[in-house]
């Protein structure tokens, strides 16, 4: 089952904000930030390298046409591919809406 990224980003902030708001008060917003980046920086990064390598060797176009379907899924995102070449695309995002913007707000409005 392939859950839209805006759900698995849903189900991490559930965990995540309330995490990062403790350490915050606890640590400091500096301190707190600097050891959430350095739990989880390599572990994103990963996660976009195994994304990128799955693309198939596409150029950069098609690989960001892909990226903005994968994260369009669920109704998260309203936009159109305007062009595509090797080297990059024109999008035009029509929602003036930003679910995952609005999801984190409403997860949590102080983070």
């Amino acid at each position: 089952m392939d859950i839209p990224v805006l759900e698995q980003v849903r189900i991490q902030a559930q965990v995540l904000v309330p995490l990062v708001k403790t350490l915050r008060a606890e640590l400091g917003e500096e301190r707190a930030h600097t050891i959430v980046r350095k739990a989880l920086a390599d572990l994103y990064r990963k996660f976009g390298e195994q994304w990128w390598r799955g693309q198939g060797g596409r150029d950069l176009g098609t690989t960001i046409a892909a990226a903005f379907d994968r994260f369009a899924a669920g109704d998260a995102l309203d936009y159109e591919v305007l062009s595509k070449t090797p080297d990059g695309c024109d999008i035009n995002v029509r929602s003036r809406t930003c679910w995952l913007r609005i999801m984190l707000r409403d997860l949590s409005p102080s983070v």
